[in-house]
């Protein structure tokens, strides 16, 4: 199993639309950037199981939540409204 079999089916943030909590249900090396690429800073809480992201400092948009292991990266888009 790669990291995108197991995300496309296991990572989905939640929920999806956001208005500042997503949770989702992995523990890799996680980073958040706007649609210009570059990072923003946001909250990470590591749950069992599981990680909780608060983007609730960052201005409604759309952003780029990326999941990294093993020289592998996945990207899903999130909405925060």
């Amino acid at each position: 199993n790669s990291i995108s079999d197991d995300l496309s089916q296991d990572l989905a943030p939640y929920p999806n639309p956001t208005n500042g909590i997503i949770k989702i249900k992995h523990n890799s090396k996680i980073s958040i950037l706007d649609l210009y690429g570059r990072p923003v800073n946001f909250e990470l809480r590591r749950d069992n199981p599981g990680t909780t992201l608060n983007i609730s400092n960052l201005a409604n948009g759309v952003y780029l939540l990326q999941f990294h292991k093993d020289g592998e990266s996945f990207s899903y888009r999130i909405i925060k409204h």
